[in-house]
């Protein structure tokens, strides 16, 4: 193999195969055994005995964890690379294959994303990088940038909040989900707005890459950068390396808008108005069916129970207490949860005040279910 230091700080080594194919040859600090892991694009064999010439004139004889490419794309190989550096930094210096494997299985799925890529969320994620791009510091807003495409927002750091739209068109005219527009109370939500032309000579998500990463200082953000975009692509990056946007237009189209100057009707409000009755009647129904039946206990459970005014309908109304600090924990843990997303749910509930106005009975889950449990029997024993 033809080999070279990587940095005096890390043991790892960088190399090129006899069919040259990039690798690396990672110094691991155990010599458990681990499945190799071959793939189409990607070869990982561990605790592999390698040897080459050092510059004395010697021979080196060591064992190392091979990580190689398979692929003489130049887009794919690019990235390959610094994506597999960027994991090597953030690893201890001579770290276990277990922690070497962990790592390299997220980066194949990064790279073996095979979902379809449409033009409009590569439109989106061009547009999202722009204003990365456009910003003062891109550390914050990577630091604030969505982890999934289904967050609420683009850009969301627990009280300032922007979402991008982009269009192909002619005029700044945009579509909003019914709740973008009705951030919590506390929140400022600014709109920045795009018109994008493809062109043959522009800026291509890799190049918008290329001009945010060298003012990225941090490596956790540089590795967020790329998996997210690689991510969002999968195994369409060839395509949409050749996909070009005209930066100068965006650059003269782009504005900013406080989400209170957009004219928008009260869209939750109205869906709200045909939904909430709808329930209500059905709720009605089954409660009505479940006394023909002599049903002796019927449960209505509901996160707005309150609000639309179920405990009219009910002989008694219950409250499910979890502490804020232990409800944000389960939310993040349990279900996957963005730490932000969880404060935007919790400051739209209802304050605990609020909720003990009207509640005859109170049950703590904020510690061990055998507790709550133990809470529960107590309440059905005196009913």
């Amino acid at each position: 193999y033809r080999v070279a230091s990587i940095s005096p700080l890390i043991p790892h080594k960088i190399g090129c195969s006899e069919e040259n194919y990039p690798m690396f040859f990672v110094e691991t600090s155990d010599k458990k055994m681990q499945n190799d892991i071959k793939m189409e694009y990607f070869k990982v064999l561990f605790n592999r005995k390698c040897q080459w010439a050092t510059s004395d004139g010697g021979n080196e004889i060591k064992k190392y964890t091979i990580i190689q490419l398979n692929s003489h794309m130049p887009e794919l190989q690019r990235y390959f690379l610094e994506v597999v550096l960027l994991v090597l930094f953030k690893l201890a210096p001579i770290p276990q294959n277990s922690a070497v494997r962990e790592e390299i299985l997220n980066i194949i799925n990064l790279f073996a994303s095979s979902k379809e890529v449409s033009k409009d969320i590569i439109v989106g994620l061009w547009a999202e990088l722009f204003v990365i791009d456009q910003s003062k510091d891109p550390n914050y807003l990577l630091a604030s940038w969505h982890v999934t495409p289904e967050d609420k927002y683009d850009f969301n750091d627990g009280e300032s909040k922007i979402e991008v739209k982009a269009t192909t068109g002619e005029k700044h005219a945009h579509a909003f989900s019914i709740d973008q527009l009705n951030p919590n109370p506390h929140s400022d939500l600014i709109i920045a707005s795009i018109l994008i032309q493809q062109s043959g000579i522009g800026e291509s998500i890799m190049n918008l890459m290329d001009r945010i990463y060298p003012r990225v200082s941090d490596l956790d953000l540089q590795y967020k950068l790329q998996s997210i975009v690689l991510q969002t692509i999968g195994t369409s990056w060839n395509e949409v390396s050749r996909m070009f946007f005209d930066y100068d237009y965006a650059r003269c189209t782009y504005k900013l808008f406080a989400s209170t100057d957009i004219p928008a009707i009260d869209k939750l409000a109205k869906l709200n108005a045909i939904v909430h009755p709808a329930v209500w009647e059905e709720v009605e129904k089954k409660v009505a069916k479940e006394k023909r039946k002599n049903t002796n206990l019927f449960i209505i459970e509901s996160a707005l129970l309150i609000e639309t005014h179920y405990d009219k309908m009910c002989d008694e109304v219950w409250y499910v207490y979890v502490d804020a600090v232990t409800r944000k924990k389960r939310l993040v843990y349990a279900r996957g949860y963005d730490p932000r997303k969880v404060d935007d749910i919790i400051a739209a509930q209802l304050p605990k005040d609020e909720f003990m106005k009207h509640c005859d009975r109170v049950i703590d889950n904020s510690n061990i279910f055998e507790e709550t449990q133990m809470q529960l029997d107590s309440i059905m024993a005196a009913l």
